[in-house]
């Protein structure tokens, strides 16, 4: 249910009203977001790196997993900064950029400032590259006036390189980040002092008087401040371009990452928008109203947001941003249901496999976890729900694709998990588990009725799946148990 709340949320508080469309949007809308909801978050997603700030343009402390520290640019299982900033000097002035006007577009985001002061026109795009442990920011700054504009852009980096939720439980101790300012590769650098974690920042423009400076963020992070000179003819424009990176295994994969970013990042954003456009196509929905028509498109173009990759565990969804951005049994298990409707066969397959390679390191009984951080560590190792509803979920990814791989890679547990929810778990021998369910409630630990109707749904899709691999014994027993757990449920519960 996270997740479904977070798509409700985000669809809210980006407001619905449609942009101009530019030939750089590739024929994309954007929705912008309202002035009553300027201080609420926005995400710039991608598949390993996603950076969340507010609609204005600042990066709040926010978040409670992690006590005020969930936005900001994370790359699980570590975050890389608490956020950026940049601001506009003259000899005489100087103006931060904040109170921006918000666009949101499926594969990046917009921010728009008016200097009316300095006629200056700042518009900030910035969008994460799949597959990239990476974030590129595209600042093009109009000079509005007659005359030109000489001043400097002073960009603010806000480091924090630190573990994820549950980081303690592997080992991962966040230390003093430590930070360098390379004049000859034209970067800076941060990384952790007590761990291989590194974050390296660049630009397509000369970076002067880079230095350390105090941070208004808590932690053991550290903020920075670089210079570019900045001088823009009248009634013209500059782009200039920042390039954020990182890794949580060793500096050169980082330094790998940013010369990708640099070199790439125009083909990058394309390569994004044309898989957006491939989200797109690949289902429709065409009703009577087109603003229902335009929630369902935004759905499709969300559920894209949701994707948590670590390669070294696995790629699945996430529950919710901002403090849920991790994996989660149950969570998945309503969820990719819905992808499958939208022809997302690939995601729901690996989706699939991290909950079962998870589920199998962690119990030795067919039990489903239940939350799973993006260290690995496994938080809850399961509700009883979630054992029956992966049956189920198996079952209908079958019928979408048709994949029997599916069904043979996956049945072996969804049978333990069966014979453990139906034997150990039911301990007064009356066909319904005692355990916890949905209702996540500490000490609520009775015969729940949600846990005994998904179990008796998963035999059913168990003995269907028993008789696509032409175990008709195994078949037949599931349906019987299927059957006789209906009577009893509704003999006892209604």
């Amino acid at each position: 249910m996270r997740f479904i709340f977070s798509i409700i949320l985000l669809l809210i508080t980006l407001g619905c009203s449609n942009s101009k469309k530019t030939t750089s949007e590739l024929n994309f809308e954007g929705i912008e977001g309202k002035e009553e909801f300027s201080s609420t978050s926005y995400i710039t997603a991608g598949d390993r790196v996603y950076a969340i700030g507010a609609q204005n343009g600042s990066f709040p402390e926010i978040g409670w997993h992690i006590q005020d520290e969930m936005g900001g640019v994370w790359n699980h299982p570590i975050k890389l900064l608490d956020g950026f900033k940049a601001i506009i000097k003259t000899d005489d002035s100087s103006k931060e950029l904040v109170d921006a006007s918000f666009i949101n577009y499926p594969y990046g985001n917009k921010l728009i400032y008016e200097l009316e002061r300095l006629n200056l026109l700042v518009e900030q795009f910035q969008f994460s590259p799949d597959q990239h442990q990476g974030l590129v920011l595209e600042y093009t700054i109009t000079n509005k006036s007659t005359l030109p504009f000489n001043g400097k852009l002073e960009f603010q980096s806000s480091f924090d390189l630190r573990p994820t939720w549950l980081g303690e439980r592997s080992n991962m101790i966040d230390g003093e980040d430590i930070v360098e300012f390379s004049d000859n590769e034209n970067t800076i650098s941060a990384k952790d002092s007590k761990n291989n974690w590194f974050s390296l920042i660049s630009s397509s423009e000369d970076l002067l008087n880079s230095k350390r400076i105090s941070s208004n963020y808590k932690g053991n992070g550290a903020t920075t401040s670089s210079e570019i000179v900045l001088t823009i003819d009248a009634n013209s424009s500059k782009k200039i371009h920042f390039f954020i990176s990182g890794s949580y295994q060793n500096s050169s994969e980082s330094q790998q990452e940013l010369i990708a970013l640099k070199q790439n990042h125009e083909s990058l954003l394309e390569k994004k928008k044309l898989r957006f456009q491939s989200v797109e196509e690949q289902s429709k929905l065409t009703t009577s109203d087109p603003e229902f028509d335009k929630v369902y498109r935004w759905l499709k173009y969300n559920s894209e947001w949701f994707i948590r990759e670590v390669p070294q565990i696995g790629r699945g969804i996430a529950a919710g941003y901002p403090d849920y951005p991790w994996w989660f049994g149950c969570d998945s298990e309503y969820a990719l249901k819905g992808y499958l409707s939208i022809g997302q066969f690939g995601l729901v397959k690996s989706n699939i496999e991290l909950i079962a390679k998870l589920s199998r390191e962690t119990n030795t009984n067919g039990r489903i976890i239940h939350e799973a951080s993006t260290n690995g560590v496994i938080f809850n190792p399961g509700n009883l729900n979630e054992t029956p509803q992966f049956a189920s979920l198996v079952w209908e990814a079958y019928k979408w694709t048709g994949d029997e791989s599916i069904l043979k890679e996956n049945f072996n547990l969804i049978q333990k998990g069966l014979q453990w929810i139906s034997t150990e778990m039911d301990i007064d021998k009356n066909s319904f588990p005692e355990g916890a369910g949905m209702m996540e409630i500490h000490g609520l630990e009775s015969e729940m009725i949600d846990v005994a109707t998904y179990t008796q749904r998963g035999f059913e899709d168990a003995a269907k799946i028993a008789a696509v691999l032409n175990q008709s014994e195994l078949s037949s027993d599931y349906q019987q148990q299927s059957v006789l757990l209906k009577q009893r449920i509704n003999e006892n519960f209604w």
